[in-house]
């Protein structure tokens, strides 16, 4: 399915170049929010983003706008929303303006939009939170307490590249969430790094403001067990970017984004790759092994029908006979084997090479 559909062609928020960061940035509502600049000609030259602006680069407010833009990726109609879904992510955006051939404005493409056509995918819908969860990996849940000051949260924004911090009491219990975007009004009134004394005063203030004055109390909660589509419903009607879930104990166990539910589509339509296992590894001599890994597991990337592929090593020690045996699991159907064994340890490389992409190869058909 692609985008065609789905472009927001007004109420889209417009800004030109001589208009002031400060002022650009009062109109948005988020911090992957975006103003699209236009010139007299009614050309897109780029975008206006808090992230990049004042977050990232601390930017000083009363700079013209021309001289901050942010050049987003090309999006066309017929792109696909995987395509449309990964973009956003890369560039933390979620308002991406939408061109035709001629490199021409036609409208916006939004991540609330995508997300709304995402819940057609059935398997993707009805994904738990657990599975959502999973698939971030090991990346940490990011807390901050409600006595902590400004000047902390600041820092932890800035080590873990995040957007969100979980705002938690002494228990551990969850009492909130602080967006950086919420911080922006704070954030603006930060002198430039070239005025320093000024500056320094600016950061004094902020590490005598507590989290618990300004964290939002009012965050969306659900559990590991409620579905992907719940979630998107939840983000859709609230009108907000996130879902913290929580155990049993009101202790928060991770948080949901608005990426993350993006990721699930991108993930979803990307070529699924083959587990290679090797045994044995020392039967081969080290350089041999490591070309021949290399060479299976490149290729192996190749081709998505097939699950795992078993690489079986055995040598006899009295004649010296070694046997390479690969056994190819597929996605569907019955595993398949390929073996080649004899003396000279370079031509039976070659030949399990040329014969295991000749079976991939057919087991595709």
């Amino acid at each position: 399915m692609n985008i065609s559909n789905l472009i927001k062609t007004t109420n889209v928020i417009k800004t030109s170049p001589e208009e002031t960061l400060s002022s650009a940035l009062r109109q948005l509502n988020s911090s992957h929010d975006a103003a699209f600049v236009f010139d007299e000609k009614d050309n897109i030259l780029g975008v206006i983003n808090p992230y990049y602006t004042i977050i990232k680069t601390s930017t000083d407010p009363g700079t013209k706008v021309k001289h901050v833009l942010f050049h987003p990726p090309k999006i066309y109609p017929q792109d696909s929303l995987a395509r449309v879904a990964q973009m956003m992510i890369d560039s933390k955006i979620h308002y991406l303006p939408v061109l035709d051939g001629k490199q021409k404005f036609v409208g916006i493409i939004t991540a609330r939009r995508i997300m709304r056509a995402m819940m057609d995918d059935e398997k993707i819908a009805n994904l738990n939170l657990r599975h959502v969860l999973d698939m971030k990996g090991n990346k940490p849940l990011v807390s901050v307490k409600l006595n902590q000051t400004l000047l902390e949260a600041l820092e932890l924004y800035k080590q873990y590249r995040i957007s969100k911090l979980i705002v938690i009491n002494d228990n551990m219990q969850l009492r909130g969430v602080l967006s950086n975007y919420d911080l922006i009004p704070y954030l603006t009134n930060i002198s430039s790094r070239t005025d320093r004394k000024q500056s320094t005063t600016d950061k004094n203030k902020l590490a005598k403001m507590k989290v618990k004055n300004y964290a939002k109390r009012s965050s969306i909660i659900m559990n590991p067990q409620q579905t992907v589509s719940q979630t998107v419903r939840e983000i859709l009607d609230k009108s907000i970017g996130s879902v913290i879930i929580v155990d049993n104990e009101s202790h928060p166990v991770g948080i949901v984004t608005t990426k993350d539910i993006l990721s699930l589509l991108a993930q979803s339509n990307k070529p699924r790759k083959a587990n290679v296992v090797f045994s044995h590894d020392a039967l081969v001599d080290k350089k041999e092994l490591v070309e021949l890994k290399q060479f299976i597991e490149r290729n192996a990337g190749k081709f998505s029908h097939i699950k795992d592929i078993n690489i079986v090593f055995e040598e006899e020690k009295e004649g010296h006979m070694l046997s390479i045996k690969a056994h190819i699991f597929p996605r569907k159907g019955k595993q398949e084997v390929v073996a080649e064994e004899g003396k000279d340890k370079g031509k039976i490389i070659k030949k399990i090479k040329k014969h295991l992409l000749g079976k991939l190869r057919n087991m595709r058909r």
